[in-house]
């Protein structure tokens, strides 16, 4: 999926995803920061996100290291294209 789909759009990026894997949508799912938050333990560096709700001032971030791909263009350039990181 692609980030600023998500961001944008949650529960219909959300939804493609479970029903892709077979499950269902759960309004819970719109407040999974609170599922974060009540468990005891959480191990991984990213705690802090999990229990934060979505932000999107990374929106865009990619292009930070858009320098890092040019010898890489030809094979990702399909996959750039196909999700719309071509411009």
């Amino acid at each position: 999926i692609k980030y600023e789909h998500l961001i944008s759009n949650f529960q219909q990026t959300t939804t493609k995803v479970l029903n892709f894997i077979g499950l269902e949508w759960d309004d819970k799912l719109l407040e999974f920061y609170k599922t974060g938050r009540s468990r005891n333990k959480i191990m991984t560096p990213s705690y802090s996100q999990v229990t934060e709700h979505l932000y999107n001032h990374a929106e865009g971030r990619w292009k930070n290291y858009s320098d890092k791909f040019k010898e890489n263009t030809n094979f990702l350039e399909q996959w750039l294209t196909h999700y719309s990181y071509d411009n």
